[in-house]
C-alpha cells in the first residue's frame, strides 16, 4: 500500500472507529454496514468526516458503489489526485 493510500485508509479508520467502537477490527476487506453494523446516518456522518479531512467531495454515486473500505480508500485516493 503507498503512504497515500495508507493515510487514507488510516484516516477512515479511525473515523469508523467513532461509531463502531474502539474494538473494531477493520482491514481493506471489512464491509461498511454489514461487517461493523453501523447504519446509513453513522456512514453519512463518516464520509463527511473524510472530505473534511481531505477536503474533497466524495460523489453520490461513489458513494452507493462503495461497500469495503478498500474500495472506499481506493475511490478517496483517485479523489485526492483530481
Amino acid at each position: 500500500m503507498s503512504d497515500d493510500s495508507q493515510e487514507v485508509f488510516e484516516t477512515i479508520c479511525r473515523a469508523l472507529r467513532v461509531h463502531a467502537g474502539d474494538e473494531a477490527k477493520i482491514t481493506r476487506e471489512t464491509m461498511i454496514l454489514a461487517d461493523l453494523e453501523i447504519d446509513s446516518v453513522d456512514v453519512f456522518d463518516m464520509i463527511m468526516e473524510v472530505e473534511d479531512a481531505f477536503d474533497i467531495s466524495i460523489p453520490m454515486e461513489v458513494i452507493g458503489e462503495v461497500q469495503s473500505v478498500g474500495e472506499l480508500t481506493d475511490a478517496v485516493v483517485r479523489l485526492r489526485k483530481g
